[in-house]
């Protein structure tokens, strides 16, 4: 909704917030499309970092979300859509999970 701000965004503080997302493949099964997870963003307001890997019978999936600045003027504001945007994306996508 929110393209074009007027006023600066309060990120309250600079954090950097790390996830691990763990996930069994089942007995039979292959998973497909680990690689299309991965993604980097890096930019002035911060940083989303995501690396994808089958380990055994486990997918395993590190992400790394960094904000940079406690605030960001209006103008900084597309910065922060560009991380919010990868995020969303992020979260639409699939793994295809191929039976043997």
């Amino acid at each position: 909704e929110e393209q074009t701000r007027t006023l600066p965004v309060d990120m309250d503080y600079p954090r950097t917030i790390y996830y691990t997302i763990s996930f069994t493949i089942p007995d039979g099964y292959t998973a497909k499309g680990a690689d299309g997870l991965k993604k980097a963003v890096v930019n002035d307001a911060g940083a989303l970092l995501v690396d994808a890997r089958i380990e055994g019978n486990k997918l395993v999936i590190d992400v790394k979300r960094q904000f940079c600045k406690k605030e960001l003027t209006a103008q900084e504001w597309p910065l922060m859509q560009e991380l919010i945007n990868a995020s969303a994306s992020l979260s639409q996508s699939k793994i295809l999970l191929k039976k043997n």
